[in-house]
């Protein structure tokens, strides 16, 4: 599927485009009017494809699986491709680590074995390989923030994966002479978050936005301080070592460089939405809402601000401003 495609500018390819930050991505880099190529294995939300189709950029939809190298390789051929965004991913709950950890790691990390060799022999000028903080693990205790030179510690399957396909990525960039760069995201939240069948868990603020919207209730088991990513800012961030002339580091922490709380975030909801109810759990009342994990340090964001002089813009006053009247007037799948 094609919508405003050409050939007249070269294109930017993103596995895992129809997904939460391909999305994102595929938007900022369709506002400054380049050729994107979203590829992924669910068709997007029509709201995107819709709206996308008012940028002055051009957009190529590709559905496939991201494990099928050749199909990569060839469509970057067809496109004009000379740059990635490796995002394909699945995110598992704990339910789903259980029943099909096989899958979890080969989607996560073969997969991007997979996209590394479409990327050699369409010879792309650069990639992206898109990590997330969650491959810090135990590497977490006892400290106020993960900065990239931490060992990682990964505990659960996905963070085991992620940091499998990272190391993998770095060692075939050097084998095949890729110019190639890791980037480990915060915990995302924002525009464009749906149900894709492979996101187990919506991001904490998405979901508690959905509960106001219903007039409905929430019970959180914690404040909830986190270093929260808004998704205007992570693909600022990504497009940033996009564009780079080079990047000096192999890996890069993206993240926002300011914790608040998920109880600041729900206070907010109830004072513009007051059917909305929320509480903090106590031994009388369970918690309905779960964390990714109870507490994870900020991610350290020196080296983006160094390299690339990037800083993420959006803290809880921005990201409320813009997201709680864009989910309004989106009812995606979630």
């Amino acid at each position: 599927m094609r919508s405003r495609s050409g050939r007249g500018k070269l294109s930017v390819l993103v596995t895992g485009g129809t997904g939460f930050l391909g999305l994102n991505l595929a938007e900022h880099l369709l506002t400054r009017g380049q050729r994107v190529v979203i590829h992924g294995h669910v068709p997007p939300p029509p709201a995107a494809v819709a709206e996308f189709a008012r940028l002055p950029g051009r957009l190529v939809v590709a559905r496939g699986d991201v494990g099928d190298a050749a199909g990569l390789a060839t469509l970057m051929r067809a496109e004009g491709v000379t740059r990635m965004v490796h995002a394909a991913a699945i995110t598992p709950d704990a339910a789903r680590e259980r029943c099909d950890p096989a899958r979890i790691l080969t989607v996560n990390a073969v997969g991007t074995v997979h996209a590394l060799q479409a990327a050699r022999e369409a010879k792309l000028a650069r990639v992206i390989v898109m990590s997330s903080g969650s491959v810090y693990g135990r590497a977490e205790v006892g400290r106020d923030h993960l900065d990239e030179a931490l060992v990682p510690e990964p505990e659960f399957i996905y963070g085991i994966a992620k940091f499998a396909g990272e190391r993998a990525a770095l060692r075939l960039a050097s084998l095949w002479g890729l110019d190639l760069t890791v980037i480990r995201l915060g915990p995302l939240f924002g525009r464009w978050e749906w149900a894709t069948g492979v996101r187990d868990m919506l991001s904490t603020p998405t979901r508690l936005a959905e509960a106001a919207l219903r007039g409905g209730a929430a019970v959180l088991p914690s404040a909830g301080a986190f270093d929260w990513l808004y998704t205007e800012d992570a693909a600022r961030g990504v497009a940033c070592i996009l564009d780079a002339a080079s990047a000096p580091e192999g890996v890069y922490n993206l993240g926002s460089g300011r914790v608040w709380p998920v109880a600041d975030w729900a206070a907010r909801l109830a004072a513009q939405y007051p059917a909305f109810r929320w509480s903090l759990a106590t031994e009388h009342s369970a918690a309905t809402v779960r964390y990714f994990t109870p507490f994870r340090p900020p991610l350290a964001t020196m080296r983006m601000r160094r390299d690339f002089g990037f800083a993420a813009a959006c803290g809880l006053d921005e990201a409320f401003a813009d997201y709680l009247p864009w989910i309004a007037a989106h009812p995606l799948p979630r």
